[in-house]
């Protein structure tokens, strides 16, 4: 289909997408029958305690029961062991979901001018979903089971624009709507309460999808020899974001004063940016030192998000970025290449986001800013045999969380260093 005289074609297609998920954990615990294991004395034990521990030397782990006279025991011998089912630890997790999508499309590629060409298109999805979760009154009794279905239409048009600026240059246009749906998980009609914590879980039948309109400009130039440098911008309005809520001191007709988890769907975000990136290997420099690459890019996000309730069901007036979103990410890497050695050094950086939505700014969970340094290289002694190293996170950085402010922990977790060094034999390597 040839609209402007320069070529083009018209394209649609369908989908049917039949999706079922089901989880069904069982969960127990083994006592013995006698009095052989009434005192922690009475087992073998084994002391895990770690002078050189990554939290510190002040973290005493203790004993616990050896692991190998515990993988020893008959647990499957009703004469020592009796066997108790524990539902409190799998009830309210068990669920049967059903997702059913019907989709279909119509675009058109369309050469306006020798410079100009242009992508529009239509894409709708229709989805059907039904799921059953269970009711669990005092963690282990179960009260029934629960059942939700709904179906909605969604409609998402597009529009691509690429101009060729010059024969390196190249700028691009784009306006898309674009869907994510929940996790089946979030959508489970189910009430998961742990009285020892005081908190209850509670799943959201009414979650609606997230939906998007996006604005992308973009302009890239290619260098004559391989290289590349770019820059854009992107702008995201948003409806019916999703984000786990933690609402304190919750009361219904079973609980009172517990903390409340559950998926909610916010009103309205705005999320809008720049990136940039470069890429180039550095083959203009005199002798060896061709054989350097550089890699780049930064990437800037500001977010507003609307909708938040606090634990009086009043919207939170004070400024809240969408959950998930990093205001800044870098990334680099130095490389240096010749036809046999092979080096490269990276980093990347993610700054701190909110992870988890409360009542107020106090109770917002945020993961933590993270800086990862890693090298790797290698060496070819011949074409089939290459020496190769990777050295990861070199900070250590470890994995945290905050609430509210980053003197505020509220998990942390340590990886170490990871390496990993070996030999590489290529079966079809040759000297051509």
């Amino acid at each position: 289909m040839d609209l402007f005289g320069n070529g083009g074609f018209l394209k649609f297609g369908g989908r049917l997408r039949l999706k079922n998920k089901e989880r069904v954990n069982v969960f127990g615990e083994y006592a013995p029958t006698d009095d052989r294991f009434d005192s922690f004395a009475d087992v073998p034990r084994q002391d895990y305690t770690d002078p050189d521990y990554l939290v510190g030397s002040e973290y005493v782990a203790g004993e616990f029961v050896d692991p190998e006279f515990l993988g020893s025991l008959d647990l499957q011998n009703p004469a020592l062991f009796e066997f108790e089912d524990k539902p409190d630890e799998y009830l309210s997790a068990n669920f049967n979901a059903t997702e059913n999508i019907t989709a279909g499309y119509v675009m058109t590629n369309q050469q306006i001018s020798p410079k100009l060409s242009m992508i529009a298109g239509l894409r709708f999805e229709n989805t059907y979903i039904a799921y059953n979760g269970n009711s669990v009154l005092d963690e282990e009794e179960l009260q029934g089971e629960l059942n939700n279905s709904d179906s909605y239409l969604n409609v998402l048009p597009g529009l691509h624009l690429k101009y060729d600026a010059t024969e390196n240059m190249i700028l691009r246009l784009a306006w898309t709507n674009t869907l994510a749906r929940p996790n089946y998980y979030d959508l489970v009609p189910y009430r998961d309460q742990r009285d020892e914590d005081e908190e209850l879980f509670l799943g959201n039948p009414e979650l609606d999808p997230t939906l998007s309109m996006n604005f992308d400009v973009m302009a890239e130039n290619y260098f004559q020899s391989i290289g590349l440098l770019s820059a854009g911008a992107f702008y995201k309005d948003i409806q019916d974001f999703i984000f786990i809520s933690r609402q304190r001191d919750f009361n219904d007709d079973l609980v009172t004063n517990y903390d409340l988890f559950q998926p909610r769907n916010g009103a309205n975000a705005t999320l809008y940016g720049f990136e940039v990136a470069i890429q180039r290997q550095l083959d203009f420099l005199p002798g060896i030192w061709k054989g350097l690459g550089i890699y780049a890019n930064y990437t800037f996000t500001e977010s507003d998000a609307t909708g938040i309730s606090n634990e009086d069901g009043e919207l939170r007036d004070d400024r809240t970025a969408l959950p998930g979103t990093t205001p800044h990410m870098f990334n680099a890497s130095l490389s240096f290449e010749t036809e046999k050695l092979v080096l490269r050094a990276s980093i990347n950086y993610a700054d701190a986001y909110v992870d988890e939505l409360g009542d107020d700014p106090f109770t917002d969970r945020y993961y933590d800013q993270q800086l990862f340094i890693d090298i790797n290289g290698s060496y070819a002694f011949t074409p089939q045999w290459r020496f190769f190293v990777e050295v990861n996170n070199l900070t250590n950085q470890p994995l945290r969380f905050y609430q509210g402010v980053p003197e505020q922990t509220m998990q942390v977790e340590y990886y170490n260093v990871r390496m990993n060094a070996g030999i590489k034999f290529d079966i079809f390597g040759s000297d051509d």
